[in-house]
């Protein structure tokens, strides 16, 4: 065809009396009309469930594909057919004149691998494309004037057909992110310098080198237990906090070695780790337990060290030095600020002897920086002016004037000697023996068996595998929009798990705007971006469109209801017996499968951060207003803010969960690592070589006529309805001893239900009455009640303050527009009633959750 179209065209343009449209009409329809039928067969949407919005943004990108595809024909065209026409000359000459070489024949490898593609190389073999488009010109220009400008388009796409291939032949670029100006940079690196003082503080010898759950202020707990994601993340932030310049080599080479030492002792279960393990004494916790999630995160994070390592190896000390160590110094200055402006001496220093060594300490930075003098020298008068800021603040604390400075001071201390021990090491051979036994050792500990984990009966994981039953768990991860995606992705990988598992993950899509997203089990930033913070997302694949679109609706469901963005699993504001901190999944109506989403109203700071891997400029105004809201504490930002109405006080105001959760310090420190770095740890993941050889799952996209789901639709139009609610709509009370008894009143229209805060009232039918009642404001006991008796003590008490009229140690009473709901707690035994009017039926429902907060097993009646 293309030999054929090449002499149509070079007769319309030069020879007389030809019509010179109709020919170029005909020669696009011909390259055109092979793409176009598809086209029209796309227009009959297979599914009808697919949204018109979503239908008509896929067409709309397959017209401007066909375009640009029509484009790229339109300028190989001379160089297709002088490939055509050569090897019609050889095929015949062969055959017919020398009879040679008939079994003669190149592979596509080898072509390719013989093919040069830089631009050179390209215009070397298609030059004659170029001939034949000045060819075209001339002719034109010498024997048809009148099509020279049409003559001319057509030949200048054949001359420049080099230029335009070479440039096609590139990769396509990555979606470029929106930038952070230099002031929002430095604020995240102060985001996550106080971050890693989390695991600066906590992962010691104490804790066997092991990252502690967690930590929460009020009242202080530090959680001595640890999982394989805590190990996984925080072995990323040792590889982090070198990259930012926080630590030295030599002290990241001594955090590895110490933490996989004491993997290496652990107990494990066919090369797993049980999902917890006691930090003091690393044994693990029962019941022993092997999560597949967990598994999989640490695994991955493994696979990543090894290659951080082996990048880390022969690589020397740089600029991140100094940005490092400024980093600490800016810290300091923030905790120090205005400390000792109030008291102008505090026994023998003041505040400008502070001042004065905290500005000699900069000058030094940017010498440093500026690599003016020697390193060694430098960090040693460092050393010298740190310890004099060190004795400054200790002096403070010692005047009572905030013992958060003094510590930071120690930090800053602690800084600068982990590059002076680099600086003045002579063992540099020895570091980088150290270096390659530990990317050894970590992809050692990565190569897991996954194969008992995959279910044979459906291919899909377990959640895990509980070693008192030796049984797998009854539940599957069983979406592609799931936590437990990189635990596949590494067991197909490793070989333990068949690629065809990949494709048994669900996909089940949701429409959001013109766009549709993967749906996840409860919609939570978690779910969707963890795995990012190793997994590369092609441009244009499934995952990359579900990242962006759920970004885009974490942001607007923030906004509809007046509160910052950034929903995902978290503690919150609910305590258990020794006013622990309760944790649990959260997410955004819509983007999620599980029941009850809209009820919680629970932001994590974190989930803001692993957005910032998606859109940076837009994560960050995001932490400015968190950190307006007071929710930026000692070691980064806290757990969450919890805005859900049930669980807020009387003034109204959010509550803010005061505590740190190693796995989401991790999590925060890897992306801001990934955001600030251009994709660092991605590319460390991606640089092993099993990943590579299985990196093309990745690049699956978005189906055509998408199967949609709505998951609980009427959960997001409830979530829409509340933000028009006022606040005087929940009515609170904490006691039943009201001057007046408490009334709330239930109805549908026709069937009426009346409670008190003490848990009486009436029920009844239009004007007829379904339960006795007797007005009377001294007593307030008559109506319908549920007793509970204790049968190992025999005390009993009722779900209200009525009849029974035992006090309760915590009682409140919740009064909404659509039911109501009295809790109590009773010793280790929490009481919540809740009374509801059928809105389709005369009916009304009451029901009763009893939650046993002890540690014993009761006997309820």
């Amino acid at each position: 065809m293309a030999p054929g179209a090449v002499v149509t065209l070079l007769a319309a343009f030069v020879v007389p009396g030809i019509p010179v449209w109709p020919w170029i009409g005909l020669v696009i329809a011909t390259m055109a009309f092979p793409a176009l039928l598809p086209l029209l067969e796309r227009m009959i949407p297979r599914r009808t469930t697919t949204p018109g919005a979503v239908r008509f943004s896929r067409f709309s990108g397959d017209l401007i594909r066909i375009g640009e595809r029509l484009v790229l024909q339109t300028a190989f065209l001379a160089h297709q057919a002088q490939l055509a026409a050569n090897a019609i000359f050889v095929t015949l000459w062969r055959l017919v004149v020398s009879r040679r070489g008939l079994l003669t024949w190149l592979s596509a490898e080898e072509a390719e691998r013989r093919s040069d593609l830089s631009l050179p190389g390209f215009i070397h073999r298609m030059g004659t494309a170029g001939l034949v488009g000045l060819i075209v010109a001339a002719g034109a220009a010498f024997l048809r004037p009148e099509t020279l400008p049409v003559a001319l388009a057509w030949a200048g796409l054949w001359v420049l057909s080099p230029v335009i291939a070479y440039a096609a032949s590139l990769p396509r670029a990555p979606i470029l992110l929106p930038t952070l100006a230099l002031a929002e940079i430095q604020s995240m690196r102060i985001i996550g310098r106080r971050t890693w003082r989390f695991f600066e503080t906590y992962v010691t010898a104490e804790e066997n080198w092991l990252p502690p759950d967690n930590f929460q202020e009020d009242p202080a707990d530090l959680a001595h237990r640890t999982s394989p994601t805590n190990i996984g993340l925080y072995l990323l932030s040792v590889l982090v906090a070198r990259e930012f310049g926080w630590i030295g080599r030599v002290e990241m080479v001594e955090r590895l070695e110490n933490t996989l030492a004491t993997i290496n002792r652990l107990e494990q279960h066919e090369g797993h780790l049980f999902n917890w393990y006691d930090t003091t004494s690393s044994q693990p916790l029962s019941p022993r337990y092997v999560s597949s999630v967990d598994s999989g995160n640490l695994a991955g994070h493994l696979l990543t060290i090894a290659q951080g390592c082996l990048r880390e190896s022969g690589r020397k000390s740089g600029s991140e030095v100094a940005s490092g160590i400024r980093d600490t110094i800016l810290l300091f200055k923030e905790a120090a600020g205005g400390l000792l402006g109030a008291h102008s001496m505090i026994e023998v220093v003041s505040a400008a002897d502070l001042d004065r060594a905290v500005e000699e300490m900069e000058e030094l930075v940017d010498s440093l920086g500026r690599g003016e003098r020697n390193e060694t020298a430098v960090l040693r008068s460092m050393r010298e002016v740190a310890l004099t800021v060190q004795d400054i603040a200790q002096t403070a604390a010692a005047g009572g004037l905030g013992h958060e400075v003094s510590q930071l001071a120690d930090t800053l201390m602690r800084t600068v000697g982990s590059h002076l021990r680099d600086a003045e090491s002579d063992a540099a051979s020895n570091l980088e023996d150290r270096l390659s036994r530990l990317a050894t050792s970590a992809a050692s500990f990565a190569n897991m068996d996954f194969a008992f984990l995959l279910d044979p009966a459906n291919k899909l994981l377990a959640v895990g595998y509980s070693m008192s039953e030796s049984a797998l768990d009854g539940s599957h991860y069983d979406l592609l929009a799931s936590e437990a995606r990189l635990a596949s992705f590494i067991g197909i990988a490793q070989g333990d798990l068949p690629p065809a598992h990949w494709f048994h993950l669900g996909r089940p899509m949701t429409p959001l705007g013109t766009e549709a997203a993967l749906i996840s089990w409860s919609g939570s930033m978690f779910e969707y971006l963890m795995p990012y913070l190793v997994m590369r997302t092609p441009p244009g694949s499934v995952l990359d469109a579900t990242y962006r679109a759920v970004v885009r609706r974490q942001i607007e469901y923030g906004r509809s209801r007046s509160i910052p963005w950034g929903i995902s699993e978290s503690a919150f504001a609910a305590r258990d017996t020794r006013l622990i901190y309760q944790y649990s999944a959260f997410g955004v109506p819509g983007l999620g499968f599980e029941r009850g989403l809209s009820e919680d109203l629970v932001v994590a700071p974190y989930a803001t951060v692993l957005a910032a891997m998606v859109d940076p400029k837009a994560a960050f105004d995001n932490l400015e207003e968190l950190a307006g809201l007071g929710a930026l504490g000692r070691f980064g930002f806290y757990e969450s803010i919890d805005f859900t109405t049930t669980r807020v006080p009387d003034d109204g105001q959010p509550v803010l969960v005061k505590a740190f959760m190693a796995h989401h310090q991790g999590m925060t420190l890897v992306a801001l690592a990934n955001v600030l770095f251009a994709g660092l740890i991605r590319d460390l993941f991606h640089s092993e070589p099993l990943v590579m050889a299985t990196e093309l799952l990745l690049h699956e996209q978005i189906p055509r006529d998408v199967e949609v789901a709505r998951p609980r639709a009427e959960e997001v139009a409830a979530s829409t309805r509340l933000q028009q609610r006022s606040e005087t709509v929940v009515r609170r009370f904490s006691s039943p001893h009201t001057r007046l008894p408490v009334t709330h009143l239930l109805s549908n229209g026709r069937y009426s239900v009346m409670i008190t805060g003490a848990g009486s009232g009436y029920s009844q039918l239009g004007r007829q009455s379904v339960t006795r009642w007797r007005e009377d404001a001294t007593s307030d006991e008559f109506g319908s009640y549920i007793y509970i008796k204790d049968e190992s003590s025999g005390r009993s008490w009722s779900a209200g303050y009525q009849p029974r009229r035992v006090e309760a140690s915590q009682y409140t009473v919740l009064l909404s527009e659509d039911h109501a709901e009295i809790s109590r707690r009773d010793g280790v035994v929490e009481t919540t009633l809740q009374v509801v009017v059928s809105a389709e039926d005369d009916a009304e429902v009451r029901r009763l959750t009893l939650t046993n907060l002890g540690a014993v097993e009761l006997e309820l009646e």
